[in-house]
């Protein structure tokens, strides 16, 4: 858990190849662990980074306000994507980076993929579903 006044974004993609769908979910919860904001979006990808990073810059947007920001990803390839140059995406890439810098503090931390159930679940419902997106306020 995030120290207190911290919050944390879980974020996760799935993606189809033979469709080229994608779903993204995440969800935004405060120190005790009690959610404030989720969302979960169909998307056109291109593969499951594509669909990663549509999650992330979808979770940043809606966390901007924020002034300090735990996000927690199990994509390993997301997470080592940020340490060095991206060539790939990179217009993604750009618009995560300008939203973090806007933050006080914010960082970015890998976790196992059962830590990340909640939004892996959203994913894969937004991407086989024909339900519109969704964002979720407040329980």
């Amino acid at each position: 858990r995030p120290l207190e006044g911290i919050l944390k974004l879980n974020i996760d993609g799935s993606y189809e190849p033979k469709t080229n769908s994608g779903g993204t979910g995440g969800v935004i919860r405060h120190h005790q662990g009690c959610w404030i904001m989720g969302f979960a979006c169909k998307v056109r990808a291109q593969n499951v980074l594509h669909a990663q990073l549509v999650a992330l810059l979808h979770g940043l947007n809606l966390a901007k306000e924020k002034k300090q920001l735990l996000v927690e990803t199990d994509s390993q390839v997301l997470f080592n994507s940020f340490k060095g140059k991206y060539l790939i995406y990179s217009y993604i890439y750009a618009d995560c980076r300008s939203l973090i810098q806007q933050m006080e503090e914010a960082s970015l931390q890998h976790i196992r993929r059962e830590a990340n159930s909640v939004v892996d679940l959203l994913a894969d419902y937004e991407r086989t579903t024909k339900d519109p997106n969704m964002t979720i306020n407040q329980l």
